[in-house]
């Protein structure tokens, strides 16, 4: 193998990082060219055949009848024969390429039979790479289609294909950049994917947060941002652009954030309202919306993606208005069980069976509470309920 440093007049053909594998030289012969004639080198000068990791270069430094140096160079893909040989004792390379142009070269070095080797295995990789990198570039183009319609199922179900594809390409000849970015067209396809679907996510968000609907509102927009997280992870794996996935995630986070910010300021108005209420009626009804509310609040603050201030919040703000509901319940129990108690004593049975049943719906509310939640002494609520049972046992009369 020669490097960079050993190529001589070669080097200035070379490509970024692009590796001299083998050089082969002659002094007079230069290179033939089938019908259209030799090319020689002048007097002093020399012809050279270089063989790279991707291509094949010939050069003949000052060459007869030309104002410039000869080159000409050819990818091994567009090689579709090769034959490296002794004639009459002097190694000769020639090889015809894809536009039937037949070259010759013959060598002063007489490790004649690796150069053959190394040839006949790249020209036959290369091809066959080609052959993956039509199928990788079907494979993106109709990717590009999916992506187009919106048809998510059907484009994530042909990216393992053509991700099998880059891999064979990669295993083929892994030191050869794939032609024309098919590989980055690839990883902007799928991030794009998962932009795509996450703007349209998106979009479903704002319209539940403009309808006054912020649970939806906030579990799209959450979706969205998962999308638009995604997008990004796979941007930066694979060294592509990553602002939209940016944009996307900033957008959707903005949503979220309104959505639960309106969701905690209904929950307070609720819980304000039924504290300040000025009658039973009024505070248990503004204190149960406010626990609806903060139960749903729970629910979508419940997984690890939500900030856990929102979560704390949360529970600090529902547990304040479960206690007030428990105490407004309990407080109107005692009220409509006292009623009941003078209504009995009047002999007005039918009054008191239905203050006493009141009362006991109001204990049965508080007894889930306090059961499901920190508040409320649940065994104490039991013996209230025991007491009202026997007392005004409504199977009875």
């Amino acid at each position: 193998m020669t490097d960079t440093a050993t190529a001589g007049p070669l080097e200035p053909y070379l490509l970024d990082e692009e590796r001299l594998c083998h050089l082969l030289t002659n002094r007079r012969v230069g290179i033939e060219r089938g019908d259209e004639g030799a090319v020689r080198p002048s007097e002093g000068a020399g012809a050279y055949l270089g063989l790279t990791d991707r291509r094949l270069i010939v050069l003949v430094v000052d060459p007869v009848d030309r104002d410039t140096d000869f080159v000409t160079s050819h990818r091994y893909t567009n090689i579709v024969d090769v034959t490296v040989q002794r004639g009459n004792l002097i190694p000769c390379v020639e090889f015809e390429t894809g536009y039937g142009r037949m070259y010759s070269f013959t060598a002063r070095e007489s490790d004649i039979e690796t150069v053959g080797t190394f040839l006949s295995v790249s020209c036959a990789a290369q091809r066959g790479a080609s052959t993956d990198r039509a199928e990788l570039a079907e494979h993106c183009g109709a990717l590009s289609n999916h992506l187009a319609a919106g048809e998510w199922a059907a484009f994530d179900s042909r990216v393992p294909a053509a991700m099998e594809a880059v891999e064979t390409i990669r295993g083929g000849t892994a030191s050869t950049p794939l032609a024309g970015g098919v590989e980055r067209d690839l990883h902007c396809l799928v991030r794009d994917r998962y932009v795509l679907a996450g703007r349209e996510t998106v979009a479903s968000a704002r319209h539940h947060l403009e309808a006054g609907e912020l649970a939806p509102s906030y579990r799209r927009a959450r979706t969205a941002y998962d999308h638009f997280e995604t997008a990004l992870e796979r941007a930066r794996r694979e060294g592509v652009a990553t602002e939209t996935a940016i944009v996307g995630l900033t957008r959707a986070d903005d949503i979220a954030d309104t959505s639960l910010g309106r969701l905690f300021a209904t929950g307070r108005h609720q819980f304000t309202r039924g504290v300040d209420g000025s009658s039973y009626e009024e505070r248990i009804e503004g204190l149960e919306a406010a626990v609806d509310i903060y139960g749903t609040v729970a629910s979508l603050v419940a997984d690890d993606a939500a900030p856990e201030q929102a979560r704390e919040r949360a529970r600090e703000e529902a547990t304040n208005a479960i206690e007030a509901l428990v105490d407004a319940r309990l407080e109107r129990a005692r009220e409509r069980h006292d009623a009941a108690d003078w209504e009995r004593a009047v002999g007005n049975e039918t009054a008191a069976r239905e203050l006493a049943e009141s009362a006991l719906a109001d204990l049965e509310r508080t007894l889930e509470l306090a059961t499901a939640y920190p508040p409320g002494d649940a065994d104490a609520i039991r013996d209230r309920q025991a007491e009202l049972v026997a007392a005004f046992d409504p199977s009875e009369g």
